[in-house]
């Protein structure tokens, strides 16, 4: 049904992804697919689709809408992205920081060191919506 086709939607968006915006190509226009990337994230689909993207990677390149995808799926997996975690909190556009922000404070990690660190380093952001996304859970 309606779940089995929002998978598929999220795998044709996830291949696309891996060939166009991963290679650097065709990243003209892509926000929507991006869009549907980071929806893909959701927590229902989450475990499984972590291990298609390198966070890692995705911190590094130009477009916001891919260092966002990054931020959420670093803190998600807290542990094995700890210094991506850790440059996304000093990543030099807000809109990363302020993405994860709040994707740090809605984590069910709050135990994790590094998410506490990383929420630590938030609060101090010079731009408000930065700081008000750490205390908005």
């Amino acid at each position: 049904g309606r779940g089995r086709s929002a998978l598929s939607g999220c795998r044709r968006g996830l291949a696309w992804f891996r060939s166009d915006v991963l290679n650097r190509e065709g990243c003209r226009n892509h926000r929507s697919r991006v869009q549907l990337v980071k929806l893909c994230y959701s927590r229902q689909h989450a475990r499984r689709l972590q291990t298609e993207l390198d966070a890692n990677l995705l911190a590094t390149h130009l477009h916001v809408d891919v260092r966002q995808l990054s931020a959420v799926l670093c803190v998600q997996q807290p542990e094995r992205f700890r210094t991506t975690l850790s440059r996304l909190a000093e990543d030099t556009d807000f809109r990363i920081r302020r993405t994860l922000a709040q994707a740090a404070s809605s984590s069910e990690h709050h135990s994790v060191a590094i998410i506490n660190e990383t929420l630590e380093t938030l609060r101090l952001d010079l731009r408000h919506c930065v700081r008000r996304a750490v205390s908005v859970p």
